[in-house]
């Protein structure tokens, strides 16, 4: 969907409500984890948050990478969405009796956040234009981008954000 919007942005003048920016249409309420917490604490963030990504951020607010459902997938070693839930669910329901082995559960609580998230992260500086927006999105294969101002985390901006800024402005 992002790639066809970059697309036609790309193909004709740029439309006024194209120029809106990061900072006009993103999300402030952006889910952030430290480092080096274990990894089941970001899957129960995410699910408790009903969220597809966290944020790594350092002391400052700086972002250090980002953790998404893909690299949950990838760090599963789930080849598919049904393995990766059955995962989850066991790990938040903490049913480590029903894993394939003790070297899954320990696996969640032993590794850090930072050792399985994507890092580092493409950002959009807060005044990124709305079509500068979807083109690194499709570019980059992101569903969401976090947005920086003076290096430090503001907010976060979703396909769903980009879709809607531009029908409300129709």
């Amino acid at each position: 969907m992002v790639t066809d919007l970059a697309r036609l942005i790309g193909e004709e003048p740029v439309p006024e409500r194209l120029d809106l920016t990061a900072e006009q249409i993103m999300s402030t309420n952006v889910a952030t984890i430290q480092g080096d917490a274990p990894v089941s604490d970001v899957v129960k963030l995410l699910a408790d948050e009903d969220i597809y990504c966290a944020m790594i951020v350092d002391g400052d607010g700086k972002p250090e990478g980002i953790v998404t459902e893909a690299d949950l997938l990838r760090f599963a070693g789930a080849d598919d969405k049904a393995r990766l839930s059955k995962l989850l669910k066991q790990i938040l329901q903490e049913e480590h009796h029903i894993f394939d082995s003790m070297h899954e559960v320990r696996k969640y609580d032993a590794t850090n956040v930072r050792d399985m998230a994507s890092s580092p992260v493409k950002c959009a500086e807060a005044d990124m234009t709305l079509s500068e927006i979807a083109s690194v999105m499709e570019s980059y294969d992101y569903r969401q981008l976090p947005v920086v101002k003076e290096g430090r985390l503001v907010g976060i901006v979703g396909r769903q954000e980009v879709i809607k800024a531009i029908a409300d402005q129709r």
